[in-house]
């Protein structure tokens, strides 16, 4: 005899076992994440941040900074290598410090001679990492909030992560008390020529924004 199937009747699915469901959920998480990269892309523009400095080609980003430094202290730190205008401490929404800041001098050679030498000074205990800002200079730059970033502290597991404060390591090496890995929020570091070494970007066509803007000198020490 023949029996008649119901129309609604799915093929049968073996149960999910616990590694299938972690799978799962992990791509779905990554595929909502990614999404939401997209949309805030969109909006992301560094140019209308009224809260930046006046000139971005004479601005310092500065990293790992001690969350009890000051601005005062900051800039005496600072205004040994030059006149510091302005200094932008970044903060939550509940107005903690993140433990980064963007130093403004007055004079573009100033700025330059903090990048060179600034690197890896010891602040309040802690060693900074200074890098110029890339923002308003680098053209498709994307902060490491939303997929870009040069940063290596938070690169993978034990033998990739960087261990030592600044663009590169130490010379002679670095003690142990400065091998503990960072512990900020955020770190969108990355510097002209990722081995410290620094040219001014010069004006021209195809620069920043697809017209006139910046066009980026890059000078590598590799």
């Amino acid at each position: 005899f023949e029996t008649e199937q119901p129309n609604d009747l799915k093929p049968w699915k073996p149960p999910e076992n616990k590694r299938k469901k972690k799978e799962r959920i992990q791509a779905e998480r990554k595929d909502r994440n990614e999404a939401k990269l997209k949309e805030h892309l969109k909006t992301w523009d560094p140019n209308a941040n009224s809260s930046a400095t006046a000139e971005p080609l004479n601005t310092l980003f500065v990293a790992r900074i001690n969350y009890e430094t000051t601005e005062q202290k900051l800039r005496r730190e600072f205004e040994t290598y030059g006149a510091v205008k302005t200094i932008k401490m970044i903060t939550d929404l509940q107005g903690k410090p993140r433990g980064y800041a963007f130093v403004e001098f007055e004079r573009d050679k100033d700025m330059v001679a903090a990048y060179k030498h600034a690197d890896g000074r010891k602040i309040d205990n802690r060693r900074v990492l200074v890098d110029v800002e890339k923002g308003r200079t680098v053209r498709n730059w994307k902060p490491r909030r939303l997929g870009g970033g040069l940063g290596t502290t938070r690169a993978g597991g034990e033998t990739e992560n960087q261990k030592f404060s600044g663009r590169e390591p130490p010379v002679g090496g670095f003690r142990d008390d400065d091998r503990r890995r960072d512990d900020e929020r955020r770190d969108d570091r990355g510097g002209y020529g990722g081995k410290g070494g620094y040219e001014r970007p010069s004006y021209g066509g195809g620069g920043y924004g697809g017209g006139k803007g910046y066009g980026i000198a890059i000078h590598s020490s590799f």
